[in-house]
């Protein structure tokens, strides 16, 4: 029984290590320890653990698109909103034209466009672009909120502005999805 209880322990551990090791992510999803069987642990008593829920936050900052949406604000007129929120325990802090957020259409057109220097750890701004939709349109287009980086921000020295999570820097929304609020 001790060896089984090592083992899984140890198995945790490694799970815990490696998502923290993880370069481009600074929270762990709790689901990820799910898979590890701790109920046969003696700090248990062999009574199953509650499934875990919620993340583990490393302490860096992290600013990413939260959710990029579509609302129907009237006749043909569509809204499109990007959430921009620091996801980290650490407030970013940086120097202007180093990093914008935007909100593009699928031709490479820039519709909103935020500069920003500072942004708390938990806090968040929104961009907004508000678009007449044309159903009938041939080819109507996406689009996708994204926070772009000067190439040498990573190199500048300040490790205020290291975004530690870079996977959700971008999101998109489908011409199909607008489409579907007219239906």
């Amino acid at each position: 029984m001790y060896r089984k209880t090592l083992a899984t322990l140890v198995t945790a551990a490694a799970l815990i290590a490696g998502a923290s090791a993880a370069s481009a992510q600074n929270l762990i999803p709790l689901s990820k320890l799910n898979g590890v069987n701790l109920g046969d642990s003696l700090i248990n008593q062999g009574r199953p653990l509650p499934a875990l829920t919620g993340r583990i936050g490393v302490n860096c900052p992290a600013p990413g698109v939260q959710s990029i949406t579509a609302r129907r604000m009237g006749g043909n007129r569509v809204r499109i909103e990007a959430v921009i929120k620091n996801v980290g325990g650490i407030n970013w802090v940086s120097n202007r034209n180093q990093q914008t957020a935007m909100i593009g259409d699928d031709f490479g057109r820039a519709n909103a466009r935020r500069d920003f220097t500072r942004l708390d750890a938990g806090s968040h701004f929104v961009l907004r672009h508000d678009v007449n939709w044309n159903l009938a349109n041939e080819f109507p287009s996406g689009f996708r909120a994204s926070i772009n980086y000067d190439p040498d921000i990573y190199i500048d020295g300040n490790p205020a502005n290291d975004d530690c999570r870079r996977n959700d820097n971008s999101r998109s929304i489908s011409a199909a999805e607008i489409n579907a609020l007219f239906r």
